[in-house]
């Protein structure tokens, strides 16, 4: 179980949003699209930074450009099949804002991870697989697709292997962004997450922008 008494909701730039996924599908190719990281947050239990970088990057904190790209529609498959190119962030914990120098938990929590603060109606479930649903309506111009997370322990994106179930809470309880049940990550390891288009349907995906928002939460173990 979790030492409630160590968990502290992260303070981020923009009212506590940890993440805007934008993206666009279109039927023909075009410019590269993008969407933003907000990041600006101290754990005040521990006095840690929540510390993001593109992978293989340098950390900061502050705003990082990730490029999900203008994705041409694919043909029709079957629903969940993604298409496009991953992509993601790492985070971390240092003693400094935008620092390299892991910062040191505060006992007897030894491991962090991020818990993604979700309500139901930011998720759809497709057989027993979830996926992030499009916060904009067909009438505001977005997409039907849908948009698969994965996160794992490591310092680079290939490290993002395991699928998450996201999970209808948008308290501590939320689906953890490692992929596992408990916090994860010592201080001195990275968490990766990526975003990738899934088909929402067996049709063709529709043209149209993709957008979510997704709050975050620090957790320790």
């Amino acid at each position: 179980m979790a030492n409630l008494s160590k968990l502290q909701k992260v303070a981020l730039a923009a009212s506590a949003f940890l993440a805007l996924i934008s993206a666009q599908v279109s039927s023909n190719a075009q410019a590269a699209d993008s969407a933003t990281l907000n990041i600006s947050g101290q754990i005040t239990g521990s006095t840690c930074n929540i510390t993001i970088s593109d992978p293989g990057g340098v950390g900061a904190v502050g705003t990082k450009i990730i490029n999900l790209t203008n994705v041409t529609s694919p043909a029709a498959a079957a629903a969940g099949t993604t298409f496009g190119t991953a992509v993601g962030a790492i985070f971390s914990v240092t003693s400094a804002a935008g620092g390299s120098t892991a910062c040191s938990l505060v006992s007897p929590n030894t491991k962090w991870d991020l818990a993604l603060g979700l309500f139901s109606s930011q998720i759809t479930t497709l057989g027993t697989a979830t996926y992030l649903k499009n916060s904009l309506t067909s009438a505001a111009g977005g997409t039907d697709s849908i948009v698969q997370l994965k996160g794992g322990v490591g310092t680079t994106l290939a490290s993002a292997t395991n699928t998450l179930v996201l999970i209808p809470d948008a308290g501590i309880g939320g689906t953890l962004m490692s992929g596992g049940l408990t916090s994860a990550a010592t201080s001195s390891q990275s968490i990766a997450i990526s975003a990738q288009f899934a088909r929402g349907g067996t049709t063709a995906p529709t043209s149209g922008a993709f957008s979510q928002t997704i709050p975050l939460i620090a957790r320790y173990n």
